[in-house]
């Protein structure tokens, strides 16, 4: 047997043979990009696979970002708040696309006049191309839409997992891709396909709503829905990256800070992790529903890489475990979908690189990622320190090492050329021309006004749809709405989201947002079932100094807040429930686990983040409990219409609550009290009308097909949902069985009508039983065919061969009165107690009456043989 150093060192060639592949395949004399390849200088090939990050908005002649684009050939941007890319707090759309614009202009790539003859790409013989300009579309629980005045609040993607709704996941892609395109932004670093399969209090991987769910089916087919609608919106001018590749909805600790693994068999991964990115997968990358590429995230996977030890590299920069974990999704690959390297500069890989934090192989870092296969580099913080000296200076050694390796290392050679084939090939997808005017957009008030700003009517949609009530259980156990005069008071967590060096902030969410949306729809300039007065507001701050002193002195900061408390007939609790450790969460907590016994009001929650952050105990305090999963204005007016009883709670969770012992799995099972019916198709797939069943005879082959069936939250069950045909031939004793699986709700069999006689046809898919039955007189010259549904009253099956004309029903009649009629045992057990009945009221009559003991057995004696 082979060392097994050798085994490795054979699958790293073979992997390393198989990404040569793609560009060795081509017919360099007849692909217009392979000869674009071949024809580049090196500096331009290594600079068009790094994505680098630059802090402020300078883009001048003096600027480090400057001269790596121009000098460097740098393939990309990421724009980011947190390094003041958006500049000051009230930065305009038109201020993001002059930035964009003047990125784009530095490099050099030629515009040409919308009208007349095109350059070929066969022809085009610069150096420069159009930047990738990306952004990550949310960032600490805010869209990154929140950063720029005048567009829409695009909603988060737990909001859209709520909703159960392709169709409002498509729609908000649209928004996103139609503003962010106008912005400039042609590199979406999203959405998140992670899996929260087993969510925590703790949350220990940091996702919360920025995950679709917690199962992959649905977390997939919202991920190709977003995903599609970004494309339409962009006008197929805006790359789409899912993120987290190949999942970290089971990591044990935030990917930022210390590399987590994921403790999953390859078969759990392929089940759960890698299905959600499969599904955005399934074709060549240019299909609306299919992503560009994918962000492969700084973690260690047990499934693919084995034993984990400290040694044991992410599988970012580990080539075997990559190309495992892309297991199925080869011809997406082959077909152009890259891979793109999360930040190389992230401090988990700093520390793996040295656990000291002493200091950053950066050479070795871009090179071990760009080998193990990723195809553009992100080189963000990209040094030990993050300081932009050293970042900067890292990037031009990691670029002139690469290249160095390029003419002296043909895997190398062949790892970049096949890399940047991919690259140049998305560039050619958004930017068809590889020209300026590709990419730059115009800032001209009435392009703006046709493009930002007008997505409102979706985000409303989505948090109507998404409003979810977790207590109480039934709508009969609801209270009654705050009257008129009830003294309300809100508290709200205030955290805000920093950015530019901490220079700006962002609020997540705030009292007076709370407050404003309560009066304005129950004010006085409402129904005016709230008085001003009647209504105070405080911070979870104030609330924790409540919690801390509970019995303050009237001097004491913590009084008003107490006194606010002991007044209170209503009280708003809003959170955003980011991680176990903020303080949303601990103060919630702390009050609800102390403080909430002591307060005589109707306590209410309004959960605007993930919403297992609290336990059973804490729930049952908890008066009306209503998960939002997103802190937007329309949320919040969903969440109070909500407690007013002018807006039904109609969504449903999509990840598990283990205080509420939701478990997401049992909810997507098929509801056990749906009839599944069937229905006769034809062989395109649609039903057959009742003249052409008639037409079927022995030996036809009947296509079944069975109604939508649907989980306990009323929705299409999963793809994959097994389901059993049943076919009964009562006359020969004989059950054939049936096994297949549903396809968008609805399964499908064939069965072969070869035998005279009856054929009794049920369908279930458990625990959903099989109640519907199609029963089949099968002749030599002919087939009856009759559907029985059974009712719930009478519980009887009734056959429904035909329709029948409904006809008005008659008044019922009151059942007669009927005495009950003992037999058989029921009878000799109602002698038997009849008779020591009589036995026991004669012994105690003689005994009270004739005081002898003797008697008073004589006379039960004759009472038993009476009763009997």
């Amino acid at each position: 047997m082979l060392p097994r150093r050798l085994w490795y060192g054979f699958l790293v060639f073979a992997l390393l043979s198989a990404w040569v592949c793609p560009v060795a395949a081509q017919d360099v004399d007849e692909d217009p990009i392979a000869q674009l390849v071949q024809s580049l200088p090196t500096r331009v090939k290594v600079g068009q696979l790094v994505m680098v990050t630059f802090p402020g908005t300078d883009v001048s002649a003096a600027a480090e970002i400057t001269a790596l684009i121009q000098d460097a050939h740098i393939g990309g941007v990421w724009l980011r708040p947190e390094h003041g890319n958006f500049g000051a707090p009230a930065l305009s759309p038109a201020d993001v696309i002059s930035l964009t614009n003047q990125l784009q202009r530095l490099t050099g790539v030629p515009a040409y006049p919308a009208v007349g003859p095109q350059p070929e790409i066969a022809t085009f013989g610069g150096t420069s191309f159009p930047l990738f300009v990306a952004v990550d579309p949310y960032i600490d629980g805010l869209p990154v839409t929140a950063f720029v005045s005048d567009t829409t609040r695009i909603p988060l993607p737990m909001a859209l997992g709520a909703t159960w709704n392709r169709a409002l996941a498509e729609a908000a892609g649209q928004v996103v891709g139609q503003e962010l395109s106008g912005l400039g932004i042609n590199f979406l670093l999203g959405p998140s396909l992670d899996v929260l399969d087993t969510p925590q209090m703790g949350d220990p991987s940091a996702i919360g709503t920025t995950a679709f769910g917690g199962h992959p089916y649905w977390v997939g087919e919202m991920g190709k829905a977003f995903v599609r609608g970004v494309h339409q919106g962009s006008d197929d001018r805006m790359a789409v990256i899912p993120r987290n590749f190949p999942g970290l909805g089971s990591a044990d600790r935030p990917v930022e800070t210390e590399t987590p693994t994921v403790q999953k068999t390859l078969e759990q991964l392929q089940e759960t992790e890698l299905a959600a990115f499969a599904a955005v997968a399934h074709s060549a990358p240019g299909i609306e529903s299919v992503a560009d590429g994918m962000l492969v995230t700084h973690v260690r996977y047990q499934g693919f890489q084995g034993n984990i030890t400290q040694s044991t590299r992410p599988i970012s920069l580990d080539g075997p475990a990559l190309s495992l974990a892309l297991s199925g999704m080869e011809a997406w690959r082959t077909a152009g979908g890259i891979l793109v390297a999360d930040s190389l500069g992230m401090r988990s890989l700093r520390r793996f690189n040295d656990p000291r934090e002493a200091t950053f192989n950066a050479r070795q870092v871009a090179r071990d990622a760009l080998l193990a296969g990723n195809d553009l580099l992100i080189l963000d913080t990209f040094s030990v320190d993050e300081a932009w000296d050293g970042h900067f200076a890292n990037i031009r050694d990691t670029l002139d090492f690469l290249a160095q390796l390029y003419e002296s290392d043909s895997t190398v050679q062949a790892r970049v050329d096949e890399a940047l084939y991919r690259v140049l090939s998305l560039k050619l997808r958004i930017a068809p021309r590889l020209s300026l005017d590709d990419v730059a957009r115009s800032a001209a008030p009435e392009v703006l006004a046709e493009i930002f700003g007008r997505g409102g009517g979706v985000n409303a949609q989505v948090a109507s749809s998404a409003l979810t009530r977790l207590a109480p259980a039934a709508d009969d156990l609801l209270t009654t709405p705050p009257q008129e005069g009830a003294r309300v008071v809100v508290f709200a967590q205030e955290s805000d989201v920093t950015f530019n060096g901490g220079a700006a902030s962002r609020p997540i969410l705030t009292a007076d947002t709370i407050v404003q949306t309560l009066l304005r729809l129950y004010g006085p300039q409402g129904t005016g079932q709230v008085r001003t007065s009647n209504v105070q507001s405080f911070s979870f701050s104030e609330l924790r100094t409540a919690v801390e002193n509970p019995s303050p002195l009237i001097e004491d900061l913590a009084f008003p807040i107490v006194n606010s408390l002991q007044r209170a007939q209503w009280l708003i609790l809003a959170t955003t429930g980011n991680g176990s450790d903020s303080e949303s969460v601990v103060v919630l907590q702390a009050f609800l686990g102390e403080l909430a016994d002591l307060v005589d009001a109707r306590i209410v929650v309004l959960n605007f983040g993930p919403p297992y952050a609290l336990d059973s105990t804490h729930v049952s305090k908890i008066d009306q409990y209503y998960a939002l999963y997103c802190p937007g204005e329309a949320f919040v007016q969903a969440g109070i219409q909500a407690l007013f009883r002018d807006l039904p709670a109609v969504g449903a969770s999509p990840v598990s609550i283990p205080a509420l012992n939701y478990v997401l799995a049992s909810q997507l099972e098929p509801d056990p009290g749906q009839i599944i019916g069937l229905t006769v198709i034809d062989g395109s797939g649609q039903e057959m009308a009742s003249e052409e069943i008639q037409d079927i005879r022995k030996d036809d082959v009947l296509q079944l097909r069975t109604t939508v069936i649907k989980d306990r939250n009323g929705h299409p069950v999963p793809n994959g949902t097994p389901v059993q045909f049943t076919l009964a031939y009562p006359q020969e004793d004989r059950r054939d069985y049936i096994a297949t699986t549903t396809k968008d709700g609805v399964a499908f069999t064939s069965v072969n009508l070869d035998r005279v006689g009856q054929l009794d046809i049920t369908v279930e898919s458990a625990p959903a039983p099989p109640l519907f039955h199609l029963q089949l007189t099968i002749r030599e010259e002919s087939v009856i065919m009759i559907s029985i549904t059974p009712t719930p009253e009478p519980q009887e099956p009734t056959p429904t061969p035909t329709p029948i004309p409904e006809i008005p029903a008659a008044k019922a009649l009151p059942e007669p009165l009927r005495l009950p009629a003992p037999h058989g045992p029921g009878l000799l057990l109602w002698g038997v107690s009849g008779g020591i009945v009589s036995a026991f009221l004669g012994f105690l009559w003689a005994r009270e009456r004739l005081r002898g003991l003797a008697r008073a057995v004589q006379f039960a004696l004759w009472g038993a043989i009476g009763g009997l």
